[in-house]
């Protein structure tokens, strides 16, 4: 169970930090604050000039970090700020899932600003609203330079970027999980904060539109001018024409769809009464609500930590679902899987030592029967002047019968315990099992007994996994010890497939018994 998640989102003016914990399905928020960012101090590019107020704002963030109990090492979720990413969604005809990533990024390039190889960028596919021949992608992309400088930044105060995400796919994530709309309805979430406002056309966890209404410029007006206008209603103007555009733009793009709800998040309780008036002429259902309600001890934060809240719960949630622009997230998963494998080894060693104990004691009974028999034989001898020579051949006959097989059963002893610990010094590098089971399949009578064993390879190539795979198999055959009571040692099946999003080769190999 994760203990404590962190989403950090990074505007211009601000470090938003938001900490949540899970128990049992209920999330909790532990704190939310923000560190306010001086103007001159750039985080993207700290070679720039200021450099000793970066070192000393630096230092401010650990000493909150430390306040907050967020220990070195842990991985954080990081929304970008809108200017440095690029959404676009658009449609292309349908391919095969083996064409998407290049036909893809291919089609990318006519709706970027930028190069291609110049930004880091992901990409969802959906069939959602779109012709039968025809594919919908959700390109989201940002500049190299400025996810760098932002990891880097991360890096130096000790925490792990494992996610990096553009801020409409936390606030969806948000309103999912407290379940403010259905996934079929036609939504407009529009969250309006201090500095900027958010508006985002979805249905299906798609987001078919975005648009950011910037309110710095009229917040950051002089006190004269500021007291000849009233700051609240320009907002409003503002945001309610980009508003008006992005509904005519949606209905454009599909005539036949409705917006159906309009859903409103803001502390600011004028804005919020001025659009639920303003709403009727676009002709929708329009809900002011508060996320935070569902969230244990939120109450009373700000609605400006709904975007940090979004990204913490996708640590929470399902992390590797949704788009993701971290490039540190694939080493990620290569040390999930390196962990996972140790914890397998583990287990098998702890069963490796129960088998060892349960064959120990079925030889120790099989030697005393053989010492008792032996006994017997001995006691037969000494009486043989009583008896008859007739007899005492067919009793040592006898005798000399249930010792040979006795004899015969202990020397091919089948001891699973050994065979399993020979399996480990057979495992070629980057093979990991998953299970080994022995016994006969079950509906299959004319099938024997079989030790299968069934695991995972992965090496930097992939081409190297199957020969990964075949040495094993190789070097199965050709141990002595191992393949002694086995009639066939064979590969059943091999395929290559995806182990929490990196490609291995499964396989399992049967080593079918006497």
């Amino acid at each position: 169970m994760i203990k404590k998640a962190v989403g950090i989102y990074v505007s211009k003016n601000m470090l938003q930090f938001t900490m949540l914990s899970k128990n049992f399905n209920r999330v909790r928020l532990l704190g939310a604050e923000s560190i306010k960012i001086d103007h001159d101090i750039s985080i993207v590019s700290p070679s720039s000039p200021g450099n000793e107020k970066i070192s000393s704002f630096t230092a401010s963030v650990k000493n909150f970090l430390k306040q907050h109990g967020i220990k070195e090492g842990q991985v954080i979720a990081v929304a970008l700020a809108p200017e440095s990413v690029v959404i676009r969604y658009f449609q292309m005809p349908r391919l095969a899932v083996q064409e998407h990533k290049t036909a893809v990024v291919f089609e990318a390039r006519k709706y970027l600003p930028y190069k291609i190889d110049e930004v880091v960028h992901a990409y969802a596919i959906s069939y959602d609203k779109v012709a039968s021949n025809k594919m919908a992608v959700t390109f989201v992309a940002a500049e190299k330079n400025s996810v760098s400088g932002y990891i880097r930044f991360f890096e130096k105060l000790g925490l792990r970027v494992g996610y990096m995400e553009a801020i409409p796919y936390s606030l969806m994530r948000l309103l999912y999980y407290i379940k403010d709309t259905e996934l079929n309805q036609t939504v407009a979430l529009v969250h309006i904060g201090q500095e900027s406002a958010q508006i985002n056309l979805i249905r299906n966890k798609i987001l078919y539109l975005t648009r950011n209404v910037n309110f710095s410029g009229k917040l950051n007006r002089p006190a004269s001018l500021q007291a000849e206008e009233n700051i609240s209603d320009s907002k409003f103007d503002s945001l309610f024409s980009e508003v008006r555009l992005s509904f005519d733009y949606f209905h454009r793009q599909f005539p036949e769809e409705k917006i159906e709800k309009m859903i409103t998040w803001t502390d600011d309780k004028a804005i919020q009464d001025k659009i639920q008036a303003a709403s009727k002429d676009l002709n929708v259902y329009t809900k002011s609500s508060n996320p935070f309600n569902a969230i244990e001890k939120a109450g009373g934060y700000s609605l400006d930590y709904a975007i940090s809240a979004g990204l913490a719960l996708r640590i929470l949630h399902n992390p590797n679902r949704d788009i993701n622009l971290s490039p540190g997230f694939k080493k990620m998963e290569i040390e999930g899987l390196a962990k996972t494998a140790v914890i397998e080894v583990c287990i098998a060693a702890v069963f490796l030592f129960v088998f060892y104990i349960i064959d120990g004691n079925k030889i120790m009974a099989l030697q005393l029967e053989l010492a008792r028999i032996l006994g017997e034989r001995s006691a037969i001898e000494m009486r043989a002047g009583n008896i008859a020579i007739s007899n005492i051949e067919n009793s040592k006959a006898k005798l000399q019968e249930k010792y040979n097989y006795l004899s015969k059963l202990k020397e091919n002893k089948f001891s699973v315990a050994l065979k399993l610990n020979k399996i480990g010094y057979l495992m070629p590098e980057g093979l990991w099992l998953v299970g080994v089971d022995c016994g006969k399949p079950r509906g299959k009578s004319s099938v024997k007994k079989s030790f299968m064993i069934k695991g995972y390879a992965w090496r930097q190539k992939g081409d190297d996994q199957i020969k990964t795979v075949n040495q094993f198999l190789e070097n199965l055959k050709k141990d002595t010890y191992f393949n002694k009571g086995f009639i066939d040692i064979k590969l059943d099946s091999i395929l290559n497939e995806k182990y929490a999003g990196v490609p291995v080769t499964s396989f399992q190999i049967s080593c079918v018994m006497e």
